[in-house]
């Protein structure tokens, strides 16, 4: 997995959009990955919508992403931070819709 360190603060954000530019690929993924935890929050969303959705559980978890990576294997971009507030749990997986992330439940 080829992995970028984040500068902390909103520098990151701008170095996040710039990774994402650089890295297109067509139909990938976001992980958010908590590295306290060691466990990752799934989130389907639009490509152009991924800052917003870091931008988001990165206010709700009061933490700054530490690093940015593609994952060829699960075709997904990952980002990883400390999720110190609890509000996303993880394992979990959440599509991005008006603007908030809603709990992906499995149904028959």
């Amino acid at each position: 997995m080829q992995i970028t360190e984040l500068t902390s603060g909103s520098a990151g954000l701008d170095e996040i959009e710039k990774f994402l530019d650089k890295n297109y690929h067509e139909g990938y993924t976001l992980s958010i990955y908590d590295m306290m935890e060691e466990s990752t929050a799934e989130i389907d969303c639009e490509f152009k919508d991924m800052v917003e959705v870091i931008m988001l559980v990165s206010h709700a978890e009061q933490d700054y992403p530490a690093w940015i990576g593609v994952n060829e294997l699960s075709e997904s971009y990952v980002v990883a931070m400390n999720f110190t507030r609890g509000r996303i749990t993880t394992p979990s997986w959440y599509i991005f819709k008006d603007g908030k992330l809603v709990p992906k439940r499995l149904t028959n």
